[in-house]
């Protein structure tokens, strides 16, 4: 018996015609394509051509019929099977079917909620995001504190050099530095003052990536779930925000602050009246009597740096009329009172004006400010002075970030740590590693419902070559790495006896080698980076994560800090950045590295590497000698064909199964699965048997 099933378009049932075969497709870690999360993508099908879905399609194959609909973009739906919601994604209307000129049907396609949430990423970059909550200002104490560890945050400060190599007590980089590389002068040498580490002007911030998360799901409305957030490992993951050859940092804007009245010129019109100290606004409105046209001026006074560009912004009634810049003492190239703001004194004029006042860099400055109303030659004027406005840099990370869409940065964080997106609710997705993801799954026992007299085991098409890549890097330590070893750094493959392909899984981050100093024969614990190129130039490197080891102390020598600005520090203390990281509780040492490199901090090879912790157990399973694709033809009960997720493991007779891909006819009901061996660790262990023989349907 044929099911019922109803497509709904932004609440709108669709007519369908009664023989249509509705199939949805639905997989998630395909052994064809191991490093794809899958969702659902329906085959198109066609929905007849009557009034009703004429209506909703705004009859699409008559272009002379001014429509409200954009028919380039997917709209909201959901599919019932007998009355229970079979997915919710989005529909996307492919074309009209015409015969003899008058409209038969339309195809249109059904997506899954995983394609939609890339549409709503859309070409948005990680440059895009409100960082308002992590940003902070660019002061000596907010930097050096999340250099030394003395201020935790999800933002910190790294030791990586842009500008130059670093010495350690006149001891040079360690030897992964190119053998043509001598040492360099005195002023490299981080131990002294003179070569002290500007933290102003040579360092760029590192943002945890479970905060970008947390800012992608802010902007988008979006609710992410996941065990994985809560796990060291993931917490210690950091995506360094280098996307210059120098930090770029700016102040906040802060309103012009009036103070007193100093002046005032009455001729007709006592202008005073208008300018409201506690609002630092001045009201220009019409006079009706006499006025010809009104004018603002602004007089800078006094400027702690002369080389400091500053800018004025005039916000009119709420919104940003007008901005004028300055440097030293002049205001839009102008030395005393300059204009800022002037109107025709019109009949319905009522302004209220306000000044902000902002700069790319540390500032104090004073102003004075001046109000005239015209009256042919006649002048009415006050005069004010100002509050002296001390400007702090601020870091602005967006300015700072990555160049990157935040679908690569977000799908490429996905392949890093092997995990899995699915959709749970309307705006709610759960985010897991693979193996994590299929430990929150149902094991349900289908042997009733499968068609035993058809089965058909195949060999499972495995590569020849499995690679894992980062991006190629630019930096000095990791091109001398590659001329050294004839493979790039953190990189790794796998062969394998078989006859298939190669397959690579390529993330879209570099992968940038540290180095430790040695001291007196000995690892130092202080290790850094160079965003160096082979010609020891500043370079922008492509997206880098970084983990997070900890904070590092007792260094046998002081590393010694400044700001430019007169402030200087030095300390024993650093957190510590790299390929590595240890847990806490477990004490498993983690890289970012894919294989078993060599840490540039322990000296020895880690073995949880990419691979090993997110990719082998599954690889494991896949390659396993035992392991087969199981195709099966089911007729599932609604409650199961509505409730079966593609984490959950299914029992046939005696052997257990996880699905590689399911194929629905909603219609019918059949469904035939894909399944490989499951060999993997069980939990749950618990089993869900068949429905009652009376709720078999």
């Amino acid at each position: 018996m044929n099911r019922q099933v109803r497509l709904f378009i932004e609440g709108r049932e669709l007519d369908l015609f009664n023989d249509e075969q509705i199939q949805v497709s639905s997989s998630v870690q395909n052994v064809y394509d191991i490093s794809k999360s899958h969702t659902d993508i329906s085959q198109s099908f066609t929905v007849p051509g009557t009034a009703k879905n004429n209506q909703i399609f705004e009859h699409f194959y008559e272009n002379a019929i001014d429509g409200t609909l954009d028919y380039g973009l997917r709209r909201d739906g959901y599919i019932e099977v007998d009355l229970s919601t079979f997915r919710k994604g989005k529909v996307q209307l492919e074309k009209a079917n015409l015969v003899k000129g008058a409209i038969q049907s339309y195809t249109v396609t059904f997506y899954g909620k995983l394609v939609s949430l890339k549409d709503t990423f859309g070409d948005d970059k990680l440059s895009d995001l409100d960082y308002s909550t992590v940003s902070h200002l660019f002061t000596w104490a907010e930097v050096y504190g999340r250099i030394t560890g003395t201020i935790n945050s999800d933002v910190f400060y790294p030791l990586i050099s842009s500008n130059r190599i670093w010495e350690y007590v006149s001891t040079p980089a360690n030897y992964t530095l190119p053998n043509w590389l001598t040492n360099t002068v005195t002023n490299n040498n981080i131990n002294t003052n003179g070569g002290a580490i500007n933290v102003l002007n040579e360092l760029f911030p590192a943002v945890r990536i479970s905060t970008l998360f947390n800012l992608i799901m802010a902007k988008y409305g979006l609710n992410f779930y996941s065990n994985f957030s809560g796990y060291e490992e993931f917490n210690a993951a950091f995506l360094w925000f280098k996307n210059r050859d120098t930090v770029k940092a700016h102040t906040l804007a802060n309103y012009v602050d009036f103070d007193a009245l100093t002046s005032n010129t009455v001729v007709d019109i006592d202008t005073s009246q208008y300018v409201d100290l506690s609002l630092n606004s001045v009201n220009v409105v019409y006079q009706p009597a006499f006025a010809t046209y009104h004018r603002i001026y602004l007089d800078v006074i006094s400027v702690s740096s002369t080389t400091v560009n500053y800018w004025i912004d005039v916000y009119v009634n709420g919104v940003l009329n007008s901005t004028y810049d300055g440097v030293n003492g002049k205001l839009n190239g102008v030395a005393g009172f300059a204009t800022i703001y002037e109107n025709a004194n019109v009949a319905g004029l009522n302004d209220t004006v306000l000044f902000k006042v902002r700069a790319d860099g540390a500032l104090n400055i004073d102003f004075n400010m001046m109000y005239r109303i015209f009256d042919g030659a006649v002048v009415n004027e006050s005069r004010y002075s100002c509050v002296i406005q001390n400007l702090l840099q601020f870091i602005d990370l967006s300015i700072c970030a990555p160049d990157m869409k935040i679908v690569d940065f977000f799908s490429g964080v996905l392949k890093q740590f092997n995990m899995i997106v699915e959709n749970i609710g309307e705006v709610d997705y759960r985010i897991e590693p693979l193996l994590e993801w299929y430990t929150q799954g149902n094991i349900y026992d289908i042997t009733r419902y499968t068609q035993m007299d058809s089965i058909e085991i195949s060999r499972v098409p495995l590569y020849r070559q499995i690679a894992f890549k980062y991006q190629k890097s630019e930096g000095v330590l990791n091109k001398y790495y590659l001329q050294a070893s004839q493979k790039e750094y953190g990189n790794t493959e796998y062969q394998y006896p078989y006859d298939g392909g190669d397959y690579t899984i390529e993330v879209p981050f570099e992968n940038m080698m540290f180095n430790q100093y040695d001291h007196s024969g000995a690892p130092s614990g202080l290790q850094v980076g160079f965003s160096l190129n082979s010609a020891l130039a500043p370079y922008i490197p492509k997206p880098a994560i970084l983990y997070k080891y900890g904070t590092v102390t007792g260094l046998p020598h002081f590393v010694h800090y400044k700001d430019g600005l007169g402030n200087t520090a030095n300390s024993k203390q650093y957190v510590m950045f790299g390929q590595d990281f240890t847990n806490s509780t477990s004490t498993i040492q983690y890289s970012l590295n894919f294989g078993p490199e060599t840490s540039t901090y322990h000296r020895y090879a880690i073995q949880q590497g990419i691979f090993a912790t997110y990719y082998f157990q599954y690889l494991s399973n896949l390659y396993s000698l035992k392991n087969r694709i199981t195709t099966v033809n089911t007729i599932l009960p609604v409650s199961l064909l509505t409730g079966l997720r593609m984490n959950d493991r299914v029992i046939i007779r005696d052997k257990r199964y996880i699905i590689n891909d399911i194929n629905s006819n909603l219609t019918t009901g059949e469904v035939t699965m894909k399944l490989l061996n499951d060999f993997m660790p069980v939990s749950p262990t618990d089993i869900i048997p068949p429905l009652p023989e009376d709720r078999d349907i």
